[in-house]
């Protein structure tokens, strides 16, 4: 029998999400992709292209959500104080220079700053993003710092 035309294998699609090949059988035994198993398992195309959709929906309705409590006051951090929010967003053909980077900046930051990063990366449109909140200069320094290192990264 002829391997069945746009499928994937789980180490095809694992190297394609940037993930590890047990995410990848998580995300089929979740049911959150798709798949067959004749053999081994078989994920087409569309199914791939549909659970991409999804997972990029979840991460903007997330970022959405975060932006909207921050408005609120209903964040993690006291609303009685200045605090702002900036959401960052980067061309990112590869999450893991951004994951390094939140990691590495992270901890600059003093113990005890009423401050909160939350990172995001948009496998289909391959953008990362980033909420960084808290206390004015502390924001704007990291902001700052992020913003020159990822140019450094994609230079």
């Amino acid at each position: 029998m002829q391997k069945l035309p746009d499928s994937f294998t789980v180490a095809q699609v694992a190297e394609m999400l940037g993930v590890s090949e047990k995410s990848v059988r998580d995300f089929i035994n979740s049911g959150e992709i798709a798949a067959v198993k004749v053999g081994q398992w078989r994920i087409n195309r569309q199914a791939l292209e549909d659970f991409m959709q999804s997972r990029s929906n979840f991460f903007r309705s997330k970022a959405r959500k975060e932006a909207l409590a921050f408005l609120a006051g209903d964040d993690a951090l006291p609303a009685d104080e200045d605090r702002v929010l900036v959401i960052l967003d980067y061309p990112a053909p590869d999450p893991k220079g951004h994951c390094h980077l939140v990691n590495t900046l992270s901890q600059t930051v003093r113990r005890g700053s009423r401050f909160r990063w939350t990172f995001y990366y948009e496998e289909k449109s391959r953008r990362a993003r980033h909420l960084l909140q808290g206390d004015l200069p502390l924001v704007l320094a990291l902001a700052a710092e992020l913003d020159k290192q990822v140019g450094e990264m994609n230079a």
